[in-house]
């Protein structure tokens, strides 16, 4: 880092690369890039209760195709967040350089602030650190997240739909057959293929996530939203979303989309306000965070596959506004390269952030040299 500054030379860091949006994880010919790939060591204390893990790891090593740095750095959110909050919320500490090339420690009682800060609240401070549709199925899925997900912490379900159908992973985090949680998503009438349920480690479940992506060479965008619980807005943007995707595909677009509903229940809130909090300022009610996750195969469809991607978003914003449910939050690991999350955090949030990059970056190197992101620059 000490050269970056002295140079003036523009950056970006990765840690594994899963993000699609150009120059943050990236920069071509055009400047330094940061690869925390070697920094792949995993380490846990003797009796485990802390695992000490370096940047360049993928949560399936955890889930390869997500990083362990820009995960955290965004919040991270997995089935397990709404008994425990994001990711970020159970650090416990965490190492990381400065623009000036000092390596620092941060936890709830050393150096606090940026242990906050570095709690979602992006690339803005330092890098490299370790740290310990069926209208059936949907209203079934409303049903769960009105009921199941506010009164069972344990239940987490990820509502996948996609052009060809729907899929919806149960995911119970002790041992269970089918918790009365999920008695709505069991009522499910005929159509629906069931895969039988399995009491199993958080290691299989992660062989089986990380399966599920494809490893093939493709362009790849997402784009984030968010809302109140409503099963009309999901059955009215789902059927623009299929509308779209079909016309696209019809026209020879080859291109796949998933529309993916995450649900956030105030024991989410709660669970990470008991562990110190973090600077996001995600709504404290029942909501759910909504994103198109989009993969096609040709240079030449970039422009339809876009605005394709984005006309959806609008058409969720629109009809939830309509319908007094869409919310002004945008959960930064979801985001595409023109939304900004950091405008929708708490403006008292956003200057304690900016102060404490100040203290650390006073130079600014992270604002001005690092070529792209979610930077406080841009808030």
């Amino acid at each position: 880092m000490k050269i970056i500054p002295f140079l003036q030379v523009p950056f970006a860091v990765r840690s594994v690369g899963h993000s699609p949006n150009p120059n943050w994880s990236g920069i071509g010919f055009n400047g330094i890039l940061i690869s925390t790939t070697s920094l792949d060591s995993l380490t846990v204390s003797s009796d485990n209760s802390i695992a000490s893990i370096e940047p360049g790891l993928g949560w399936g090593a955890v889930i390869p195709q997500v990083g362990v740095g820009g995960l955290i750095l965004g919040g991270g959110l997995s089935h397990f967040s709404a008994q425990y909050g994001l990711a970020a919320d159970n650090v416990k500490t965490f190492e990381f350089v400065l623009a000036s090339g000092e390596i620092v420690n941060t936890n709830a009682e050393t150096n606090s602030d940026p242990f906050w800060a570095l709690k979602g609240g992006g690339p803005n401070f330092a890098t490299a650190y370790s740290l310990t549709v069926l209208p059936s199925v949907l209203a079934a899925f409303t049903e769960w997240q009105k009921n199941g997900a506010q009164t069972d912490p344990k239940t987490s379900v990820l509502n996948n739909i996609l052009s060809t159908g729907c899929s919806l992973g149960l995911v119970y985090s002790e041992p269970a057959t089918y918790p009365d949680a999920f008695a709505p998503l069991a009522a499910i009438p005929n159509g629906i293929i069931r895969i039988p349920a399995t009491n199993a480690t958080v290691t299989l479940l992660s062989t089986i996530l990380g399966g599920a992506f494809s490893t093939a060479s493709a362009r790849h965008v997402y784009r984030s939203a968010a809302s109140l619980i409503d099963e009309t807005l999901y059955n009215e943007t789902s059927s623009y979303y299929f509308d779209t995707i079909n016309s696209h595909q019809a026209k020879g677009v080859k291109v796949n989309m998933t529309f993916t509903l995450q649900t956030i229940p105030p024991s989410l809130v709660a669970a990470s306000e008991s562990r110190g909090g973090n600077p996001m300022g995600f709504p404290s009610l029942a909501h759910q965070w909504w994103t198109t996750i989009t993969d096609w195969a040709s240079e030449k469809d970039d422009e339809t596959v876009l605005s394709a991607v984005k006309s959806i978003g609008d058409q969720f914003e629109t009809l939830g506004a309509a319908r007094n449910s869409y919310l002004p939050y945008l959960y930064m690991n979801d985001c595409y390269a023109d939304q900004n999350p950091l405008t929708q955090y708490p403006p008292a949030n956003i200057k304690t952030m900016k102060y404490i990059a100040a203290k650390y970056d006073p130079s600014r190197v992270f604002q001005l040299l690092q070529k792209d992101g979610c930077l406080l620059s841009k808030a």
